[in-house]
């Protein structure tokens, strides 16, 4: 998914775009600066300010977060969950969860 949010954000595309497991996090360079976190390593929110990652999220950019339920209070207000469902083998569903009027009115905006 943070591939096709890359492309959106034109990335370039000798910027590949991986799973930031081992290293917290990785920075792309786009329209705005995008920002993939891991946060599964860490153990919560003494973790996340210990290695820095608190200062990117609600920063100058577009931060997607694996494994948001680590952050705890450092959650922003405003914010978009997605999450992934499996129906089968080859097909997913995305539910977008919007927090904060910001993002209510933004998804509201794509309602027919």
């Amino acid at each position: 998914m943070t591939q096709f949010i890359a492309q959106g954000l034109e990335v370039p595309d000798d910027q590949y775009v991986s799973s930031p497991s081992f290293a917290l996090m990785h920075e792309y360079p786009g329209r705005i600066p995008l920002f993939h976190m891991d946060c599964y390593r860490l153990a919560g929110e003494e973790d996340i300010e210990g290695a820095g990652l608190a200062d990117y999220i609600g920063g100058p950019g577009l931060t997607v977060i694996e494994w948001p339920d680590r952050l705890g209070n450092l959650q922003p207000e405003e914010r978009l969950d997605l999450t992934l469902e499996a129906v089968d083998e080859a097909t997913r569903i995305c539910l977008l969860q919007p927090h904060g009027d910001s993002w209510q009115s933004r998804i509201a905006a794509l309602s027919p």
